[in-house]
């Protein structure tokens, strides 16, 4: 059924007015929430940690402690990296280091220092997208915070209807005075599917 030109809704923050950008921000955070425990949880990269550990001390007689934050873990694989690197060196020479006793080959090795760089490029990975989220969602919780601001709607009228009734309007009531710059977004279509949709993103008469 058409409807003439009025106001839906207002003066909100751009929040209220969105419906949309609000439910996205809104489930924005439990997947960042998510993607942190899969930082320090047990039973995310957590686990690997530990089950790397059992790993490592299962093949070379050499115990490493790891510890959180996330940084540390990272800057202690780059350290047995380093020491793999030197026990497969002194294999391939014959001549083991000192103090060090060996009991993995070097295709165990090698295999260990892939588990290693796997679990540096999750770390690395799952940092990357979580930093993107939060940004993300800051950049959009500040959007959706600006205002305020009136939303009108229409429906089902001929443009002549519209301009005539733009003409009419009195948008003194809502705080537009004449002499007031004004800024705005008019979004408007002949698809009545694609304005169907409309009410998804914001409020439609």
């Amino acid at each position: 059924m058409p409807s003439v030109f009025q106001k839906t809704l207002g003066p909100v923050t751009l929040g209220a007015f969105n419906i949309g950008a609000a439910a996205a921000g809104s489930a924005m955070v439990p997947l960042l929430a998510h993607l942190n425990l899969m930082l320090v949880d047990p039973f995310g990269i957590g686990a690997l940690k530990a089950d790397f550990v059992a790993q490592f001390k299962a093949q070379v007689n050499f115990s490493v402690t790891f510890s959180d934050p996330i940084t540390l873990l990272k800057q202690a694989i780059s350290s047995v990296l380093q020491v793999v690197a030197s026990l497969q060196v002194a294999l391939a020479l014959g001549l083991p280091p000192m103090g060090i006793q060996i009991s993995a080959s070097l295709g165990m090795a090698a295999a260990l220092q892939a588990r290693i760089a796997g679990i540096n490029l999750l770390i690395d990975a799952t940092l990357g997208v979580r930093l993107v989220g939060v940004n993300f969602l800051a950049l959009l919780n500040a959007a959706i915070s600006a205002g305020p601001v009136v939303a009108y709607g229409w429906s089902g009228i001929t443009m002549a209807t519209l301009q005539a009734e733009l003409a009419a309007y009195p948008f003194a009531v809502d705080g537009f005075l004449p002499f007031n710059p004004v800024s705005g977004v008019m979004v408007m279509t002949k698809d009545p599917l694609a304005f169907s949709a409309m009410g998804f993103l914001f409020p439609t008469v």
